[in-house]
């Protein structure tokens, strides 16, 4: 899933869900998560971050788990990434209120009233969208 738009502003100038983009010098360029029952990370959150103290892009991740309760989507993170290295193993967890428009189209609501629209894209186009990068 690709975030194609969100109306909290916080979100995008802190650094999305990993963080990283709102550390000094650093900025969230684009946002996927992807949910899988069958294999592991359940739950994965990859952000391409701007980091002009090193002048380049690197992605951050956050890997772990999720479930569904009552239309909501509980993630549960226990892994940080930035690089492709581990930085942390600090536990975090959210929750957001889910709404599907189709197959391709998610609508998640957060704990503090935000919106955020996703596209639904395949492996391959999450991979040729990090690439293009």
């Amino acid at each position: 899933w690709r975030l194609c738009w969100t109306n909290d502003a916080s979100f995008i100038t802190g650094g999305g869900t990993t963080g990283v983009g709102g550390r000094p010098l650093c900025a969230m360029l684009a946002h996927w998560q992807q949910f899988q029952a069958d294999k592991e990370p359940g739950a994965q959150t990859v952000e391409m971050i701007r980091n002009d103290n090193i002048g380049g892009l690197k992605t951050s991740a956050l890997k772990g788990d999720w479930g569904l309760g009552e239309s909501r989507l509980v993630e549960m993170y226990s892994r940080l990434e930035y690089g492709g290295a581990l930085e942390n193993t600090n536990k975090r967890d959210d929750e957001a209120e889910l709404t599907f428009l189709g197959q391709r189209m998610r609508l998640m609501r957060t704990g503090k009233g935000f919106l955020r629209i996703y596209s639904k894209l395949s492996p391959a186009e999450v991979n040729a969208d990090i690439r293009g990068w």
